[in-house]
């Protein structure tokens, strides 16, 4: 079954790309007003840090994450 459908599998994150608009069509989402909310981060060990420095860096690079700058904030 896999075989079959191996071309629809990302095996790493270059194979990654968005759905087209012809496929699902880009959804709204609505919102009412409220005060914006903000979680803090969970730390990360400083032994860590260079590769999780790596490991986002990677994900910016395929654009599995992008920078974004809001007022909310989630790990």
């Amino acid at each position: 079954m896999l075989y079959n459908r191996e071309k629809a599998i990302a095996f790493d994150f270059s194979h990654i790309r968005k759905v087209r608009p012809e496929v699902a069509p880009p959804q709204v989402i609505k919102t009412v007003k409220h005060k914006a909310w903000q979680v803090p981060s969970f730390p990360i060990p400083r032994a860590l840090q260079p590769i999780a420095i790596k490991m986002l860096r990677e994900r910016l690079k395929n654009r599995v994450l992008e920078y974004y700058d809001s007022p909310y904030r989630n790990p």
